[in-house]
């Protein structure tokens, strides 16, 4: 059952903190971190802000095994400014996608797709 009032996500902004892919981690200083985030609405809406350019999907969160769930995103509907680098708008790769995602102790959310794993910190 797919409830996003019910979920403790709703209400809740995140910082993209780190992503890890293909062996590697990359590490967002906190200005980075701002420009990078996810912002998840009651009723389901879900607000991205991907560098310079702002995204809309829609979200539900399924129950998955125990301290964990399946978040399911719809597609990215998006900005496409350039922007200057380093950007990390891979997040929207989400879009349109499920990822496990889990929480890693207080104000932490891991959300992992394949290839991918993104950590989030509460934001600002």
């Amino acid at each position: 059952m797919s409830l996003p009032e019910a979920s403790p996500l709703a209400g809740t902004r995140w910082q993209l903190a780190m992503i890890e892919a293909e062996g590697r981690t990359t590490r967002l200083d906190p200005a980075q971190a701002r420009r990078h985030s996810l912002a998840f609405r009651e009723g389901g809406a879900l607000i991205l802000q991907l560098d310079c350019n702002r995204g809309q999907a829609r979200w539900s969160l399924d129950a998955g095994a125990p301290g964990a769930a399946i978040l399911t995103s719809g597609p990215v509907a998006s900005t496409r400014m350039a922007c200057p680098g380093p950007n990390f708008a891979d997040l929207a790769a989400l879009g349109g996608s499920q990822a496990r995602i889990t929480t890693q102790g207080a104000g932490r959310l891991v959300l992992e797709a394949p290839g991918r794993r993104f950590t989030f910190l509460p934001a600002d």
